[in-house]
């Protein structure tokens, strides 16, 4: 019994000094990161103009790259369609509907990511604009009238508006080609004629 006693005494002082270590240790660190002399961290005019150009520039092309790509898949998926299997249209019925409408909903995601990376680009722009004028650098071009108006907002309208009517006409296209019932009766005939030309054996004249 005395030997676990004391084993265990033994364990409670060395536990003892190993945290009064620890802790005086600790104490020491968030004290000399007190005292340590603060880092000047600020930059001029010079060097924060060459960053907000830089940034700027990459969110310009970034907004326009991002806008041709969802652009792009919205006419993809809009017009796939019409590069389907007739009987693949046949099968699918009413979902044909689904098309016109992934479509524009993927033009309007296009939409809304260009505007809001066209206002972080402003945002910055602005910031440029306060250091250039700071030092009496900044030109401001006088547009017409017709111009003044920002060329982001501008797609935004433009591009808002063709989406809108390109879906509505796209919508119309594929009700009147598929899903009425001339259409379909006009593709079960189809169907119908190419089955049976595959059925007839042809025959080669010697």
């Amino acid at each position: 019994m005395l030997p676990e006693r004391t084993a265990f005494r033994w364990f409670i002082i060395c536990a003892t000094l190993v945290g009064s270590i620890w802790g005086f240790r600790r104490k020491r660190k968030h004290s000399d990161l007190s005292t340590a002399p603060m880092i000047d961290t600020s930059i001029n005019d010079l060097e924060a103009a060459k960053l907000l150009q830089n940034a700027w520039e990459f969110r310009q092309s970034h907004c326009w790259r991002s806008l041709q790509t969802f652009l792009v898949a919205a006419v993809a998926v809009s017009v796939a369609p019409y590069a389907m299997n007739l009987e693949l249209v046949l099968s699918l019925d009413t979902l044909l509907w689904c098309f016109p409408l992934l479509g524009f909903l993927t033009a309007l995601a296009s939409i809304y990511l260009y505007g809001a990376e066209y206002v972080r680009c402003q945002a910055i722009y602005e910031k440029l604009k306060e250091i250039l004028k700071r030092h009496n650098c900044y030109y401001q071009a006088n547009f017409p009238w017709l111009f003044r108006r920002a060329i982001g907002w501008a797609t935004v309208s433009v591009l808002l508006a063709a989406s809108t009517a390109l879906s509505a006409l796209n919508t119309y296209a594929v009700w009147k080609t598929y899903l009425t019932r001339e259409a379909r009766q006009r593709i079960i005939s189809k169907i119908e004629a190419d089955r049976i030309r595959q059925q007839v054996p042809q025959h080669n004249p010697q």
